[in-house]
């Protein structure tokens, strides 16, 4: 199961990066420290007219399963890994999550996902703990619904070369 997943990241994460090329905005995969200490997959960097460039972090997230089904509806959002530590959200170097989806890939920003959770409190969503016993832990996973940060989407990138959003949302308010 574990070895099936690890495959799955790696081709998501490839394919991630062809659409990064398309679009212009890959600027450079993360070395192994970033990727295995501070979640990060990938380096963006958004060229903005009559603006300095802006470089942006960003990990990978494949098509997980519910019940049995890859779907792209809800996302899982890791607050406590198997160690017992934080989980990936917190991980204060990454600057954006990109979450594979059907269509394309939706990124958000880590920071706002975090005060989102924490604003509408844990109990407001579909949470999955797991107990590991030979480590005497407890990991903690929130399945946070699409639906609901749609309004927190900062770019867009969709598989379909005709479609495809020009600039990050937030970065066209900014200007």
């Amino acid at each position: 199961m574990f070895r099936h997943n690890v495959i799955r990241g790696k081709k998501c994460e490839h394919e991630f990066e062809m659409l990064l090329k398309r679009e212009g905005i890959f600027n450079r995969k993360a070395t192994e420290r970033e990727d295995r200490f501070d979640h990060i997959d990938y380096w963006l960097k958004f060229e903005i007219p009559e603006a300095s460039p802006v470089s942006m972090s960003v990990d990978v997230k494949s098509l997980k399963k519910v019940r049995g089904q890859f779907q792209d509806e809800l996302f899982y959002i890791e607050m406590i890994n198997d160690n017992g530590n934080k989980g990936w959200v917190h991980a204060p170097k990454m600057d954006l999550v990109a979450f594979e989806c059907n269509d394309g890939f939706r990124m958000y920003r880590r920071e706002r996902l975090v005060n989102f959770i924490h604003e509408k409190g844990m109990k407001s969503f579909q949470v999955i703990e797991r107990r590991l016993p030979m480590k005497d832990t407890k990991s903690c996973c929130v399945l946070l619904p699409r639906a609901q940060i749609e309004h927190l989407l900062f770019y867009t990138i969709l598989k379909s070369i005709d479609a495809s959003q020009s600039w990050p949302n937030e970065l066209v308010i900014m200007l």
